[in-house]
């Protein structure tokens, strides 16, 4: 099996008043939390978020796994002979490794909301509008 991935774990403590998260990549975490007190009633706000890794524009941090050298003839009797062809003429190139991820600790709080998403959120969603959108459908 062979392909690419971004990655976001995140594991709540057994007391449940820490957040850890691994995120390696353009996925991503909110911490969102209600700020009382406001005319409107209560308002959810980010209060914590992971940063997204890209290399360059449109280029995130991925975990790879590509064809090696003793894969070549199992793929070639699969028919896959262009995908051989291809990897034997790229230039390898560092990959994204596990240990690349960045390491989050947050401290949580009773009613908070932990919203993980990838780039198709958070590219198309900002955090105004998805605490927006919570504040009102979520008491």
């Amino acid at each position: 099996c062979f392909g690419s991935a971004t990655a976001l774990v995140a594991a709540i403590d057994i007391k449940g008043s820490e957040l850890g998260v691994a995120n390696l990549g353009d996925s991503g975490m909110r911490l969102l939390r209600f700020q009382p007190g406001s005319r409107a009633g209560n308002r959810v706000s980010v209060v914590q978020k992971t940063r997204e890794q890209q290399h360059l524009f449109n280029c995130p941090y991925q975990l790879t796994r590509l064809p090696q050298a003793e894969d070549y003839d199992r793929l070639i009797a699969e028919g896959k002979e262009r995908l051989v062809q291809t990897m034997q003429h790229v230039r390898q190139s560092q990959q994204d490794t596990p240990d690349d991820a960045e390491l989050y600790s947050f401290p949580l709080k009773e009613g908070d909301l932990v919203i993980l998403g990838t780039d198709g959120l958070f590219d198309n969603l900002h955090d105004e509008e998805l605490c927006e959108l919570l504040s009102s459908v979520v008491t």
